[in-house]
């Protein structure tokens, strides 16, 4: 007869998931009242509307739990574990961090309380800053540590260079980014973007610019490495196109959905910001959250095609034709009128229109002009 011991049983791998008690049954709660420390002090600065409104130094909160909605209905057994969104904070954001931080807040909450998502969701930032400034592999590092923490979508990177530089391992490992950069060299199965425009079209925006304003000698400058290369050869070739010699070498519309989300924007955080960040980090994390509400299951993998079902999304950024969709073959999100043209005169921005570039043979229909 075979000896018998004593069972060894088995333990929970993991730490049980931990419910914070904030759950609230009519609205989506969040376990901070801010994303940043600035929030302690309510040292709020918003001098000039491109400096951002946070204070310089400030530092981002590490996790952040989003609750959604109760309906007054308690559940039974373990509590559901949030699923997560991660933040790639690449560069140096000066005021801009809570401008970043804080309308993701906002828009997950939005999310939660429209339905979108059903169940908590935790923001985990890191901040891993790299090129151009630092090492190119502190970024890989951070994303790579968001990827082990379990997030199954990343904001970030912000940055061109950072961008072609994670790009090969986002594919790879299988975790969609959400970026904000302007380059085309970052795509891929999981390179997605929600740039406000790009560096091909910028560089004609620009030329076609001048060359309508009667300019005809223009200079301009751009910074060495991969995005200044870019937009360099993209208005270089806009420049012939129009004609202009370039003499020297050593950038938002009327939206009501920019200024609702702005109102409940001062609603939650007692202060406003019109930073184009701002704009930009709410659209950005609707779309993660989106992604989220339609995966069949909360993975990379089906987040991933979640993000490519969403079609026409209602943005705030750009002027009120902007909207974000993506599908299988398709990652740059911004539609429409997301590009438009403001004018710089006395420290304020003037509204000159949209980027609506035309053939020259239509330039002479009556309809047309009357865009």
């Amino acid at each position: 007869m075979a000896d018998q011991h004593d069972p060894r049983y088995a333990e929970r791998m993991f730490p049980a998931p931990a419910d914070h008690g904030i759950a609230l049954p009519d609205r989506a709660v969040s376990t901070v009242r801010s994303g940043t420390d600035t929030a302690q002090s309510g040292d709020y600065k918003n001098e000039r509307w491109y400096q951002g409104s946070g204070r310089i130094g400030e530092r981002p909160v590490e996790s952040i739990a989003v609750y959604p909605p109760t309906g007054g209905v308690a559940t039974q057994g373990d509590p559901f574990e949030p699923v997560k969104i991660g933040v790639l904070i690449d560069m140096d954001l000066g005021q801009l961090t809570a401008d970043l931080m804080d309308p993701i807040i906002l828009a997950v909450e939005d999310a939660l309380n429209e339905g979108v998502y059903d169940r908590p969701v935790e923001i985990v930032t890191v901040d891993a800053r790299g090129l151009p400034r630092e090492n190119y592999r502190k970024v890989r590092l951070g994303y790579q540590k968001l990827v082990e923490d379990g997030c199954v979508v990343v904001i970030g990177p912000f940055i061109s260079d950072n961008s072609v530089n994670v790009c090969d391992l986002v594919n790879s490992t299988g975790v969609a980014c959400l970026g904000w950069t302007g380059t085309t060299r970052f795509a891929g199965e999981y390179c997605f973007t929600v740039a406000n425009g790009d560096i091909p079209t910028e560089g004609w925006m620009g030329a076609d610019w001048c060359f309508r304003n009667g300019y005809r000698k223009v200079g301009f400058f751009w910074e060495q490495g991969s995005s200044g290369d870019l937009y360099a050869d993209y208005f270089r070739a806009a420049a012939r196109y129009y004609g202009l010699d370039v003499i020297k070498e050593t950038q938002l519309g009327p939206n009501p959905r920019y200024e609702a989300m702005l109102q409940r924007f001062e609603a939650r955080f007692g202060r406003v910001s019109r930073n184009v960040v701002v704009a930009l980090s709410y659209d950005t994390a609707r779309a993660a959250i989106g992604g989220i509400g339609n995966a069949r299951i909360a993975t990379p993998e089906e987040v991933k095609a979640g993000l490519e079902r969403i079609k026409w999304m209602p943005c705030t950024n750009g002027g009120p034709g902007c909207y974000l969709t993506f599908a299988e073959y398709d990652h740059r999100g911004y539609k429409g009128d997301f590009l438009t043209i403001r004018e710089l005169r006395g420290g304020e921005l003037h509204f000159r229109g949209y980027y609506r570039p035309q053939h020259p043979s239509n330039t002479s229909s009556p309809l047309l002009k009357q865009e």
